[in-house]
């Protein structure tokens, strides 16, 4: 695509929404640290088979219903271990920014079109990034996992930005 087709693109839209985990930043390999460190913890016998890019997108705890924990409180216990251990990964500064990620976000805002985060995250997971990585102001919203009922691939999460 050259230069003055993607200006042309952009001048027919206002505002765009952004994914953040593999669009925005860089995670994937904390997130599976984080996963396979809360299995190892409490549920070593899920450990050996659980593979991370099958369940990219998705939200903790429908992750962990997925591999057959059924025990709200026990699905609750793996969730914060997971989350506090990817917590400990973005806090030691392992996640980081996709090539051009915050380049583009300052364009956008500079040339004041409207940008939006949309993610399958917990709230905590993406405040947290967002802090750490000094991209909070470049948003005029957020929507999280936290704000829906149905992670994607159901269409809440955009449905939600959309009436914000």
């Amino acid at each position: 695509m050259t230069a003055s087709q993607l200006a042309s693109i952009l001048q027919r839209k206002n505002a765009f929404l952004f994914d953040l985990d593999g669009t925005l930043v860089d995670s994937s390999s904390c997130h599976d640290r984080a996963y396979h460190r809360a299995l190892r913890e409490l549920r070593p016998d899920l450990e050996p088979g659980f593979s991370y890019e099958r369940y990219k997108g998705w939200r903790t705890r429908d992750t962990f219903q997925d591999l057959g924990v059924t025990a709200d409180v026990e699905v609750a216990t793996l969730t914060q271990a997971k989350q506090r251990n990817y917590l400990q990964e973005v806090e030691s500064g392992q996640v980081d920014l996709l090539p051009h990620a915050q380049e583009l976000l300052e364009a956008l805002q500079r040339q004041v079109y409207r940008s939006f985060l949309v993610t399958g995250a917990s709230r905590r997971s993406t405040d947290a990034v967002l802090s750490h990585l000094r991209l909070t102001q470049l948003f005029e919203g957020v929507i999280t996992g936290d704000d829906i009922v149905h992670s994607k691939q159901a269409p809440d999460s955009y449905r939600e930005c959309v009436l914000r």
